[in-house]
């Protein structure tokens, strides 16, 4: 009886080598993984390899305008006496005619603002920015002591030339003016002087002009 239990075994592990060759084969065939046989006959059943999907962003990013009031963006009442300092300064470097006050037009439209003119206008000039106060969420109003020879006495002697015009400025003597310059806030968050700013600025830089 031993002996037959003996021989029984050998037969046993050909049957499950012959049966695990043959799952082999059919599944190659289908190209499903080949399990590997183990050891004592018994095949590792592989394990599913899953694969997660990254999920994609949709979230839409939406830009949203800057907060604070308009004077806030356009840095306040300091922000309209730094570019109140701007403009006197292209001033004093003798681009004169980027202060647009209505007589300061009529004199470069009537080509009178030569270098020479200019260089004798601001002979002896300069200023000095006071108190800034904010009057609204759009305009300020910015304090400035302006010593300036006041061209349009120069202009009033009668009809000059250009060179004759930069002789006469160069006669006169500079005149301390103190002007509160209204400015206001444009569309770019950018402080210019208003209508009556300018003709503060006028009054301290040009004095009357004849027409």
């Amino acid at each position: 009886m031993d002996s037959t239990r003996h021989g029984r075994h050998p037969l046993r592990g050909a049957i499950y080598s012959a049966l695990a060759v043959g799952l082999a084969l059919s599944l190659g065939a289908c190209g499903a993984p080949v399990p590997e046989p183990v050891g004592n006959g018994e095949t590792e059943v592989p394990e599913e390899v899953t694969q997660t999907e990254t999920p994609v962003d949709t979230t839409e990013t939406t830009q949203t305008a800057p907060s604070g009031s308009q004077s806030t963006l356009g840095g306040g009442a300091e922000g309209a006496k730094q570019d109140l300092d701007a403009e006197l300064m292209l001033f004093a470097r003798g681009d004169v005619d980027e202060i647009d006050t209505p007589t300061i037009d009529q004199l470069d439209d009537q080509d009178l603002l030569t270098p020479a003119v200019a260089q004798a206008w601001i002979d002896g000039f300069s200023y000095t920015l006071g108190d800034a106060t904010e009057t609204s969420s759009t305009t300020a109003t910015v304090d400035v002591s302006i010593t300036c020879k006041k061209i349009g006495e120069a202009y009033n002697q009668g009809s000059l030339t250009a060179g004759q015009l930069a002789e006469a400025t160069m006669q006169l003597k500079p005149q301390t003016t103190q002007v509160s310059v209204e400015m206001m806030l444009d569309d770019d968050y950018e402080w210019e002087p208003t209508a009556s700013g300018l003709e503060a600025l006028n009054s301290a830089l040009v004095g009357t002009l004849a027409r």
